[in-house]
């Protein structure tokens, strides 16, 4: 379990699988898994369709590969980020640029319920009032991101009890397809 505070003078923990084979099973696992909600079902046989699949898993298995870098205010690169700086270069590394920072990320979000995320859609929470924070949709409930300050990439459930009274909205990744083609 990856501890929610390092002291000063701790390293983050190395993954105790290797980045390759996480992104293996990540592949596997989703690809098995009926995650899509009635909001965003695939008809099947559609090759666009199947490309979005593929396209959604890329952006999730870059964000996991990410898993236990330490959060970095501005980061967005490996050795460090913040929320933002994950999810741009997460999805940076699948072909798509992004706004660097989450209220911008968020202006064509919407309020999108739980039952119809699909993985690789954008979650935006409301910390303070305001929206300042955006984690990457894995399916099953979780969600992957870069916490705060002190904290390490990781894997939340967007239902936990200090993410779900903040949750803002979502924008879905066929959003961002349509708007980037």
């Amino acid at each position: 379990m990856i501890p929610d505070i390092l002291r000063p003078g701790d390293r983050p923990l190395k993954p105790i699988i290797p980045r390759a084979i996480l992104l293996s099973l990540v592949m596997m696992l989703v690809a098995c898994a009926p995650t899509w909600g009635p909001a965003t079902r695939m008809p099947s046989g559609s090759a666009a369709n199947a490309d979005v699949a593929s396209r959604r898993m890329e952006v999730v298995a870059h964000a996991l590969a990410m898993t236990g870098q330490p959060y970095r205010w501005g980061g967005a690169e490996p050795g460090g980020f913040d929320c933002s700086g994950l999810v741009t270069y997460a999805y940076r590394q699948a072909g798509f640029s992004l706004p660097r920072r989450a209220i911008d990320q968020a202006e064509r979000a919407r309020r999108v319920p739980p039952h119809a995320l699909a993985p690789g859609d954008l979650l935006f929470f409301r910390v303070d009032g305001a929206i300042s924070h955006v984690g990457i949709y894995m399916g099953d409930g979780r969600m992957v991101h870069a916490p705060g300050s002190g904290k390490v990439v990781r894997i939340d459930a967007i239902d936990a009890n200090y993410w779900a009274p903040r949750y803002a909205g979502a924008l879905p990744m066929l959003q961002l397809i349509a708007n980037d083609s």
